[in-house]
């Protein structure tokens, strides 16, 4: 949903971030996804003042430093890795910067959104990747999975727009939630430049360098039962039984989840 509202010199738009998810060498699924957003926004409206909400002090390739004309970045600690903490960071620390920084719009990438901003009038925005948390609640930490369940349900009905990154997700969404259908939009992820065919030379140092110059297939993401990690191991031995002169390796790159 836009904001309906023309920034001048004098008065741009502000937009706030939730930036919680950029921690140096521990960015995953959603840490990397409001990496790239991130990218994509500071170069397609420079003209837009951002403000960026860490929990903790940003290593300098996360800063964004120079990205944007108008970036402000702000620490609000504490460092919130705890169902608690982020409790206090969205009901305590999000509020506050809202007001103190005249935010017009807040972006939440995590599906998790403050319950309540009194004397505030901006736009609420979040991101729901998918709604394992509910459907899949043994994959999860107990902690985490009751946090989830219980905020994201309210987060949902609060936000002024949802975005997902699938169709399927938006229409879990809103069965999940009894949302209306155009209360939710698809936004779908893009690969980063990163991600374009190799060269000859490229894939042989791959090969090299990650499984002793063989062939390989390769997974990346945590190792959660939700990722049918053992279901992949299970395939590659069946495969090597059938093909046993099959050169072929197995990577998995991840890390389990907390």
């Amino acid at each position: 949903m836009p904001i309906h509202r023309t920034p001048s010199p004098s008065s741009p738009l502000r937009i706030g971030v939730n930036a919680r998810w950029l921690v140096s060498g521990k960015l995953e699924g959603t840490g990397w996804y409001t990496f790239r957003v991130l990218e994509q926004l500071f170069q397609a409206h420079p003209e837009v003042e951002w403000h960026l909400f860490f929990d903790r002090t940003p290593g300098p390739e996360l800063s964004f430093e120079g990205a944007c004309p108008s970036l402000q970045t702000h620490v609000m600690g504490p460092a919130a890795r705890h169902p608690w903490l982020w409790e206090y960071w969205n009901e305590v620390q999000i509020p506050r910067a809202l007001k103190k920084y005249h935010i017009d719009m807040y972006w939440s990438p995590d599906g998790l959104l403050p319950k309540k901003v009194r004397n505030w009038h901006g736009r609420l925005v979040t991101t729901i990747h998918d709604l394992n948390f509910v459907h899949q609640p043994e994959g999860i930490p107990a902690r985490v999975g009751a946090y989830y369940r219980r905020v994201v349900a309210h987060s949902a009905r609060r936000a002024d727009a949802i975005l997902t990154v699938s169709q399927k997700t938006k229409e879990d969404v809103v069965q999940t939630f009894r949302l209306s259908d155009a209360h939710v939009s698809v936004s779908y992820n893009a690969p980063a430049q990163a991600f374009r065919p190799l060269s000859d030379d490229e894939k042989l140092r791959a090969r090299q360098k990650f499984a002793q110059g063989e062939p390989y297939f390769c997974f990346v993401g945590a190792f959660t039962p939700r990722k049918n990690v053992r279901t992949l191991v299970e395939a590659f031995v069946t495969f090597r039984n059938q093909h046993p002169d099959a050169p072929h390796r197995l990577v998995l790159a991840g890390n389990p989840m907390p």
